[in-house]
């Protein structure tokens, strides 16, 4: 290890000791952060398991929705925390109203509300 050219430049025992004394501070935040990460993370992974597509889940809220006539397939699914699948199942035994108008099917907003009020305590 090379000397410093400059005993200036070096930190005085008193500055080394106050550097010290901050870490303890400095590694509850790192590790309050890592907290957060870690349940921004657990999040994510369950949005993606509702959506059944870990590229882009549909967020969306109700509030969302409300200002909306009709959802997409997966957004009604995210809506009412159940698979996709499921909402096909719902649409073909006539729980729910949709559109084929488009090339994808579209939920009525209106039917999800009824549904959900109807069957969901």
């Amino acid at each position: 290890m090379p000397l410093p050219s400059n005993p200036a430049d070096e930190p005085t025992l008193k500055e080394a000791l106050e550097g010290l004394a901050a870490l303890p501070a400095v590694l509850d935040t790192l590790r309050a952060l890592q907290g957060q990460i870690g349940a921004m993370q657990s999040e994510i992974e369950r949005l993606r398991r509702v959506s059944g597509n870990s590229e882009n889940a549909p967020v969306i809220t109700w509030q969302e929705a409300k200002g909306k006539r009709f959802v997409t397939l997966k957004q009604a699914a995210y809506l009412l925390g159940v698979s996709d699948w499921t909402i096909r199942r719902h649409l073909k035994r006539g729980f729910l109203k949709s559109s084929s108008a488009t090339r994808h099917k579209l939920i009525s907003v209106e039917s999800l509300e009824e549904f959900s009020a109807k069957t969901i305590v």
